[in-house]
């Protein structure tokens, strides 16, 4: 008798608790979280040569995103007229990835015409970690300690890179930063 006064109490509770498992995607045993406008679904991984391998995220590190009004706020300067049809020739990666505590990693693009680029780095709760603006050439080391990045976690990263006539490619792609 006792049990079926109790049950239905356990079963708002499993029921609760199921809910927030099938909200949180798992990726290494951790739920994976949000920022800002998007959920993360993983990442890309790469070795030091930016060689892909393992599971990956197919919207990380391509030139196609759609940004939200957020997202745009942490590029407020320099106008900008985005286009979707980026050329075959433009290609960026993110290598190694996961990147160690410690060390550095390289966002290399390699590009037909595009002159340079700008970088934004948040965590998991949108907290802006660093900018880099007007970056030319082809690769940028960046050093995960300058990114005031002490711990594992997660990072976002939000690019665009400029055409000469002004155009731009926008996207975004994650770093697993790893002890």
């Amino acid at each position: 008798m006792r049990w079926t006064r109790t049950l239905p109490r356990h079963t708002a509770l499993l029921g609760a608790l199921l809910a927030l498992l099938a909200a949180c995607k798992k990726d290494g045993g951790a739920a994976v979280p949000y920022y800002g406008c998007g959920k993360v679904s993983g990442f890309h991984r790469t070795d030091l040569n930016g060689a892909h391998f393992g599971d990956s995220d197919t919207t990380d590190w391509t030139w196609r995103d759609q940004w939200c009004a957020k997202v745009d706020a942490l590029f407020p300067w320099r106008s900008v007229q985005y286009t979707e049809a980026a050329p075959d020739s433009l290609v960026i990666a993110c290598y190694p990835n996961p990147a160690r505590l410690g060390h550095a990693f390289v966002i290399g693009f390699y590009h037909g015409g595009v002159t340079y680029a700008d970088f934004r780095f948040v965590d998991a709760g949108f907290n802006l970690l660093a900018a880099r603006d007007s970056v030319p050439g082809h690769a940028v080391y960046f050093d995960v300690n300058g990114l005031g990045i002490s711990q594992p976690q997660l990072v976002r990263a939000y690019y665009r890179a400029f055409r000469a006539d002004g155009t731009a490619f926008r996207g975004h792609g994650d770093v697993r930063i790893m002890p």
